[in-house]
């Protein structure tokens, strides 16, 4: 069977948004262009990955982070290929592709301080209640305060508050909930 059958016969059985599947199918036109030919379940074979993997890490200008994922991607399939019965070994010998640790870094209140004059230049407004000077300085102290991410920070409503200023978000990236509290948000609105 080709990967790309393969593919399809999994995106109807799992229940993954159409972004995985796009995903998936590039891992199989980036593996089907190492073969330089179209793959087949018959090549979930450990040397072959492990070849793979490797020119990838020594040709491409991928990371390593990014050839991992690939790998694993590759792997989705080479599982379900087994749950299937349409091969009977498992991926025996991959090699680990060694991560670098990532070690966050978060910007220094001065540097967080320089955002706000910058957001203080803009011009206009939102639907013409809000001026765009307050809601950038609004929003960068909210983020700066909570430590929340971006994209949780503008999910919050105000039934999302509590009167002193705290509550509690599902983080939409991990699942896990996440306190916070706004100190300077709450201090220019009130």
């Amino acid at each position: 069977m080709r990967l790309k059958d393969l593919l399809e016969k999994w995106a109807a059985q799992a229940d993954v948004e159409q972004s995985t599947v796009k995903w998936l199918l590039i891992i199989v036109n980036r593996f089907e262009t190492f073969l330089r030919r179209e793959a087949s379940v018959a090549d979930f074979l450990d040397e072959l990955i492990n070849n793979w993997t490797t020119a990838m890490l020594a040709t491409e200008s991928l990371s390593r982070r990014t050839v991992h994922r690939y790998r694993g991607g590759l792997l989705i399939l080479w599982h379900f290929a087994i749950e299937e019965n349409l091969i009977d070994r498992p991926p025996c010998r991959l090699r680990r592709i060694k991560l670098p640790k990532l070690i966050p870094s978060a910007w220094e209140q001065s540097e967080a301080a320089k955002l706000l004059p910058q957001a203080a230049k803009l011009h206009g407004g939102y639907g013409g209640a809000i001026k765009k000077s307050d809601y950038w300085a609004a929003l960068i102290l909210a983020i700066w305060d909570s430590g929340l991410r971006l994209g949780d920070c503008l999910r919050l409503k105000w039934t999302d508050f509590n009167p002193s200023g705290a509550g509690c978000i599902e983080q939409k990236k991990t699942g896990w909930p996440k306190p916070w509290l706004f100190f300077r948000v709450l201090a220019t609105l009130v």
